[in-house]
């Protein structure tokens, strides 16, 4: 990993605090404070209504006239897995691309 490592100076930074010399960058933090906590929301949400259809199905309570939850349904549980894909991609884009 120490012969990939980028220095500050390639990546067009400095030394904060005014140290002299050139760092290699050999790893990525991620502040916590910069993840979004919505996107767990969002998933747990999105497996909970996963859950009531599940439920409604064994009940035998699906027909034509309810399909409109399933269809928000697929709409969300779609959008919890883009909104993860993105953050995935986000996280791992770095690394790839060193």
């Amino acid at each position: 990993m120490a012969d990939r490592a980028a220095t500050l100076s390639a990546l067009g930074l400095t030394p904060a605090g005014g140290r002299g010399g050139d760092i290699a960058v050999t790893g990525l933090a991620v502040d916590s404070r910069h993840v979004r906590p919505g996107t767990g929301f969002h998933a747990a949400l999105a497996l909970l209504m996963t859950l009531v259809a599940m439920a409604m199905q064994a009940r035998g309570r699906l027909s034509a006239a309810r399909i409109a939850p399933l269809r928000i349904l697929r709409l969300w549980t779609d959008w919890a897995a883009f909104a993860g894909l993105v953050g995935v991609a986000a996280a791992l884009l770095p690394g790839l691309v060193a």
